[in-house]
């Protein structure tokens, strides 16, 4: 079976960088002259930033394996296979700030406390629903989620 991210991810990060000199502007501190300078800086800056990263696209699930294909720098897609021995899965109620907590769905090597692939939140793409899924597929291939 194959999850796919949504692809409305990219939307709400951008929109969320908007937002934020939308703040700047409400502060009374955002002028003709610099405009620019705060846009690339709270805008273009990161959201290029981010897409130099390797952001995970899509999970596959086979009878003995799940494959993970990852895009990095916008066109390049590079996979990783795991076998379901060598892999643990986590879903559980995690600390993402100082103050805020919510739902991350890890997937770690056997024996290494280092995860693999950390999914949950509106700007990656990944939803509550799709997790879900994921983790129903997981579990009807016999596969323990902690």
């Amino acid at each position: 079976m194959i999850f796919k991210r949504n692809n409305q991810y990219l939307l709400y990060r951008i929109l969320l960088s908007h937002i934020l000199i939308l703040f700047i502007a409400i502060g009374g501190n955002l002028t003709y002259t610099n405009f620019l300078p705060i846009w690339i800086l709270f805008v273009m800056l990161p959201n290029l930033m981010l897409s130099f990263f390797k952001n995970l696209k899509t999970i596959e699930t086979n009878h003995e394996e799940i494959k993970l294909v990852f895009n990095i720098y916008f066109f390049k897609r590079v996979s990783e296979s795991y076998l379901y021995t060598d892999i643990r899965f986590t879903y559980k109620d995690e600390y993402e700030g100082s103050n805020s907590r919510g739902m991350k769905f890890r997937i770690y090597g056997k024996d290494s406390n280092k995860s693999i692939i950390s999914l949950g939140g509106l700007i990656d793409g990944w939803s509550e629903e799709k997790i879900t899924e994921i983790i129903m597929e997981l579990q009807k291939k016999g596969i323990e989620v902690l």
